[in-house]
């Protein structure tokens, strides 16, 4: 039994000789396979500075072009803006003066019989007064009430309202009649009749429209727009006036 386990372990030494033998050289064979050539890292890692390359020009759509004007509008309202407040009694003189003038040709189409051509020289005279006279005077009358009544409240803009119904109108529509009848060549009883006859009416009838109109403008408008505020809505009240003042006159009696 001795000499049977004797051989056994000589059997099993010799077997662990051989594997052990056996790694060694599989371990030098790893050792000995050459190394990975050196790669470099992904180009998304490189820092160094990239050459741009030029897009090819993008061609607007045609809807941009709406905006395109709507742009320019923009810039001559602002144009306009920076006139009212450099030169505010010449440029609100200017507004006023063009107004009339459309007033004034408006009417005259709306009165024209077939055949009748403008009357410049009417056209002319009414675009001087809403120049030299109405403009100006608007001008000056909203900057007073501005620091008359400087609050913009509701009961304050009533009062702005009334002032201007009481004041202010009737004496510029007075005014307006008067002067446009002495460059006609009217004498002073004449402007006087004319007075009487068209005045009233005139005042009674802007009662009627203007509170609404000022209240907008003095509500919404800021101080130094409302003259364009005013004159914008003068338009159609100016096609009235014109049409008055450009009735005969009065004969004498």
């Amino acid at each position: 039994m001795a000499g049977v386990f004797s051989r056994k372990g000589c059997n099993t030494q010799s077997t662990l000789y051989n594997l052990w033998k056996q790694h060694q050289v599989i371990r030098n064979q790893k050792l000995k396979q050459p190394c990975k050539e050196y790669s470099r890292p992904p180009q998304s890692f490189d820092k160094r500075p990239k050459k741009l390359v030029a897009l090819p020009a993008m061609v607007p759509p045609a809807s941009l072009t709406l905006s395109q004007k709507w742009v320019s509008n923009i810039g001559v309202f602002s144009w306009y803006l920076g006139m009212v407040k450099t030169w505010p009694v010449v440029t609100k003189g200017i507004t006023c003066g063009l107004i009339y003038t459309a007033a004034d040709l408006t009417s005259q189409k709306m009165t024209m019989e077939s055949g009748e051509s403008y009357d410049l020289v009417r056209t002319t005279r009414m675009a001087g007064l809403g120049f030299v006279m109405i403009g100006p005077s608007l001008h000056y009358w909203f900057n007073f009430v501005a620091k008359l009544f400087p609050c913009t409240a509701l009961v304050s803009t009533l009062k702005k309202m009334f002032l201007a119904q009481i004041t202010y109108a009737p004496i510029m529509t007075a005014l307006f009649f008067a002067a446009n009848a002495a460059l006609q060549g009217e004498t002073g009883k004449e402007i006087l009749g004319r007075l009487k006859r068209d005045t009233v009416p005139v005042i009674i009838s802007g009662s009627v429209y203007w509170p609404i109109c000022d209240f907008f403008t003095l509500k919404f408008f800021p101080v130094y727009l409302q003259p364009l505020g005013s004159n914008v809505f003068s338009y159609i009240w100016s096609v009235y006036t014109t049409y008055m003042a450009s009735l005969e006159k009065v004969q004498e009696t």
